[in-house]
């Protein structure tokens, strides 16, 4: 992948790699600049490397009907490199545009890649302009796949939401407004993720080239995370208890809520403690806690006596023994 990627940044261009334990079929994102200067596009790219990839007069990406959906449902166009060791060589191939061109019904085994279609710092450029006339003939992204119905597919959409938003906050604007579609954890908890790495300010996310998002683009999203009832018990409701820790999914939802933290939020989160299941109420409750400082046991009495589903919990008797005993509560 290293060579790929060296053929990408020599020429200028941003590259941003998967995290390597999700397979998605996505190894790079790549934003696409022409003789130096930035499109605004980005393509994706799966990186494959060695002799099992080589066939008669060419080289094969090998096809199975979920990859073939994958490529040819994805917003984000999908371009197929194989690196041969021996020749030192990369060649390519449009993925995305190959799995449209299959007859309907039709999944070959392999995607055939020829190999005058080589990729190294003289071609790099005519690479490029392909491509970007394949993204001017398609049309924009359109992230289509967050509310699809297959869940690989949704988890391919929320990593594109990711990558195309560090230089478009809309896609991580629709990413946040269409989390109540995801009923996975595999696909709410990565797009929490996300999110929460997206706005800034968690305390255990350090910037790298993964994951580095401009100031304004992070400060534009944190306006639109303004969260209703249904969605703070949606927030509130998945992780497990184990997962209220230090690099859990709740420290994630604890990041996006403290976001614009203030009476809006407490208000919003009290009435979760008084009105929804024990799942969500439990958290909120210690949110409010955590945040109430030397007010955590007053708080504590006042909300777990009028919520409809804590007063008769054995956990409330916990935290209040927890509070006596420290002189607050804290998640974390």
């Amino acid at each position: 992948m290293r060579v790929v990627t060296g053929i990408f940044e020599n020429a200028g261009m941003i590259v941003q790699p998967v995290d390597g334990g999700n397979d998605i079929g996505k190894d790079l994102y790549v934003d696409l600049a022409i003789e130096g200067v930035f499109s605004g596009e980005m393509i994706a790219v799966q990186v494959k490397s060695g002799n099992s990839y080589r066939a008669r007069g060419g080289y094969r990406i090998p096809c199975t009907s979920d990859l073939h959906a994958l490529w040819a449902g994805s917003p984000v166009p999908i371009f197929g490199t194989v690196f041969d060791l021996e020749l030192e060589r990369v060649v390519w191939i449009n993925l995305t545009s190959w799995a449209r061109a299959q007859p309907s019904g039709a999944v070959p085994s392999s995607a055939r890649v020829e190999s005058l279609w080589s990729l190294n710092q003289r071609t790099i450029q005519d690479f490029v302009r392909e491509a970007h006339a394949y993204l001017v003939a398609s049309g924009p992204p359109a992230l289509l796949g967050l509310v699809d119905s297959n869940v690989e597919r949704q988890r391919s959409a929320v990593y594109d939401a990711f990558a195309l938003g560090r230089s478009d906050v809309r896609a991580l604007i629709l990413l946040r407004r269409t989390l109540l579609c995801f009923r996975q954890r595999a696909v709410y908890g990565l797009a929490i993720h996300l999110l929460s790495v997206s706005i800034g300010g968690h305390m255990d996310v350090f910037w790298r080239p993964i994951n580095w998002i401009a100031e304004e683009i992070r400060a534009e999203l944190r306006r639109h995370l303004d969260w209703t009832h249904d969605e703070l018990c949606f927030l509130l409701t998945p992780p497990d208890p184990v997962e209220w820790d230090r690099g859990g999914l709740g420290q994630d939802v604890a990041a996006l809520l403290s976001v614009d933290w203030g009476s809006r939020i407490e208000r919003a989160l009290a009435k979760v403690v008084l009105e929804a299941d024990e799942a969500a109420a439990r958290p909120a409750l210690m949110l409010l806690a955590s945040a109430s400082g030397i007010d955590a046991l007053d708080l504590l009495d006042e909300l777990a006596r009028e919520s409809r589903t804590l007063l008769a919990s054995a956990l409330i008797e916990e935290f209040r023994a927890r509070v006596l005993e420290s002189g607050a509560i804290s998640m974390w």
